[in-house]
């Protein structure tokens, strides 16, 4: 059955924003906050942290205030913790900045920029259907490789910041991410509803990660026709470093398997679910 379905289905002074979009889809909407970053950095680079945080809400957050208030600080999953939780993230932030030249920075923006239009088109043209009318955020706070978020709004967060800090060159890995992310997107399009760990645990079904992970990992291979382990899977040592690479993009061929056996969904709980994954060699044992 998901077999069949998977040849059917097989992610300006002010704010820099563009409104793009091509075939099909609707038009989506890109923030590059380069521009309010230079001018964050420049008066924030020499000041106090206090101060720095305050030119950051200011310059920064007020980009899209929902989106970081929820989505970069987590507030309404840590009501009680937020604030503290946003100081320490912000000291980590001021820091991959202090370690980075102005003109690096501004050319991450540009790179990300480049490669997402060039990517989109090539995501748009193997999946037509794809309606991307998702916000993409390319902006100070994603500390982590990428993620797709469906909230209030739907947002793609590009991480720029993860890139800076990063010790060793990433050169080919950003268009793997932003496919990666841009398929969940899709995945959710198609399925009518986005990631939902909580859901998984609830009723024991497909453990998530096998299910939402291995289906973008595996639209990773067909939106670049290609369905090889150094297409799909970014460097464990930077990346994914608790996952394994197995060859020809095996992640995403298993879950397909292990998907349409409705015996183990019906007498197995989450838990077996992740043992079958250390044993299928796609997670390390704690």
């Amino acid at each position: 059955m998901l077999k069949n379905l998977l040849v059917l289905i097989i992610f300006s002074g002010f704010i820099t924003m563009a409104v793009y979009g091509s075939g099909n889809s609707n038009y989506m909407e890109i923030i590059n906050a380069k521009k309010e970053f230079i001018e964050f950095w420049k008066q924030a680079k020499e000041k106090s942290f206090e101060e720095r945080k305050a030119l950051f809400a200011k310059d920064i957050e007020s980009i899209d205030p929902e989106f970081y208030l929820n989505t970069i600080w987590q507030a309404e999953l840590f009501p009680n913790k937020w604030k503290s939780l946003r100081d320490e993230s912000l000291r980590g932030l001021f820091s991959i900045y202090e370690k980075n030249s102005l003109e690096s920075i501004a050319n991450a923006y540009d790179l990300y920029d480049k490669i997402f239009r060039e990517t989109i088109l090539k995501f748009e043209k193997r999946l037509p259907d794809y309606d991307n009318s998702t916000k993409i955020m390319m902006v100070p706070g994603v500390t982590w490789g990428g993620s797709y978020i469906e909230d209030k709004n739907e947002y793609l967060a590009l991480g720029i910041d993860w890139y800076l800090k990063q010790e060793t060159p990433l050169a080919g890995m950003q268009d793997l991410l932003i496919v990666h992310e841009l398929f969940h997107d899709y995945h959710a399009q198609i399925r009518g509803t986005g990631i939902d760990m909580t859901e998984y645990v609830k009723t024991g079904k497909l453990f998530w990660q096998l299910w939402d992970e291995g289906m973008a990992t595996w639209g990773v291979g067909y939106v670049f026709n290609d369905q090889t382990v150094k297409r799909v899977m970014p460097d464990s040592k930077n990346y994914y470093a608790n996952y394994k690479q197995c060859h020809d993009a095996g992640f995403a061929k298993k879950f397909i398997g292990e998907f349409d056996n409705k015996a183990v969904d019906l007498e197995n709980k989450v838990n077996v679910k992740k043992e079958l994954m250390e044993n299928m060699g796609v997670l390390k044992p704690k």
